[in-house]
């Protein structure tokens, strides 16, 4: 009994050492994805989603693996900037033909799915992103 509770301590401690070493790297990494979203919109935000999921849907009708990073809406652009890797979605405004939610409540969800598609000629086919409050993106994108 003793060495089992020597083990889960042990352990404890471990996990607690492991999330104060990466917590300050999240946070940059964060920080980085944000400011690259800012730039690819051309410096300006009217929307900034931190922390939004997204599932892509490439040219070749393929879904991407769902990701952690940065929306960001500029006057003429739509980027997305995940937390870790380079590539990065980015998409005229005017390429975006539609933007609906999953949810038809929107006033009372903190997050919701929201689904864009996209004109032919964009980087990608479609994506799926989950935001807070997801009322102001619709009426933003619409």
């Amino acid at each position: 009994m003793n060495a089992l509770l020597i083990v889960l301590a042990v352990l404890g401690v471990l996990i607690v050492v492991a999330l104060l070493v990466t917590g300050p790297a999240m946070k940059r990494r964060r920080e980085a994805a944000h400011q690259r979203a800012v730039e690819l919109v051309g410096g300006t935000t009217e929307l900034a989603a931190v922390g939004a999921s997204a599932v892509v849907t490439g040219n070749d009708g393929a879904e991407d693996k769902p990701t952690v990073g940065i929306l960001a809406l500029g006057p003429d652009t739509l980027a997305f900037t995940p937390w870790l890797g380079t590539d990065a979605l980015v998409v005229a405004r005017s390429d975006v033909t539609s933007a609906t939610a999953a949810s038809e409540d929107l006033e009372d969800v903190a997050k919701a799915w929201i689904e864009l598609t996209f004109a032919e000629g964009a980087d990608a086919r479609s994506g799926r992103f989950r935001v807070e409050e997801p009322a102001a993106w619709l009426a933003a994108l619409s």
